[in-house]
């Protein structure tokens, strides 16, 4: 509370946030990676995978790595 009022809280978790992937028609053709350091961020690259394009090379890794 601020003034009497509430007070947005903005600040951010560090703690690990699952990822889970639901694909019922997977073919195997992927895994997940378990690499240090990937965030939320890392679901654009993601995203842009599963529609069959490649993530610019600023994105931040994807969470998935094509066989």
């Amino acid at each position: 509370m601020e003034n009497g009022k509430p007070k947005a809280k903005t600040s951010h978790t560090l703690n690990p946030v699952p990822c889970l992937i639901f694909d019922p028609e997977s073919k195997n053709e992927y895994t997940m990676t378990d690499k240090e350091g990937l965030g939320i961020s890392s679901l654009a690259a993601t995203c842009l995978n599963f529609l069959g394009f490649e993530a610019p090379e600023d994105y931040d890794e994807s969470v998935l790595k094509f066989k």
